[in-house]
């Protein structure tokens, strides 16, 4: 997987692997989960904080995330981002 990093003023997102999000997620941190065609950055774009809940597994909240979001026009599947300033 390529690296990619978005930074603006407030942010600095930088892309994480599906593996890398569930250990972040199994550690209580908090994620950002997008469409894939879509920035970290986007106004338009409602973006997903997925934080752990003792309720759903991470393969659950993923899979209805991309029930609900993702289709044609945005990409068919998640693309799962970090806040670096945020100390994650």
């Amino acid at each position: 997987m390529q690296k990619v990093e978005f930074v603006s003023v407030a942010h600095h997102w930088t892309r994480i692997s599906k593996r890398k999000a569930r250990q972040f997620y199994e550690a209580g941190k908090t994620i950002r989960v997008v469409p894939h065609k879509y920035r970290p950055d986007n106004k338009w774009l409602k973006m997903d904080f997925v934080k752990r809940e003792e309720s759903y597994g991470f393969n659950s909240r993923v899979e209805s995330f991309e029930y609900y979001n993702c289709n044609f026009e945005v990409g068919y599947y998640s693309a799962f981002y970090i806040d670096e300033r945020e100390g994650q």
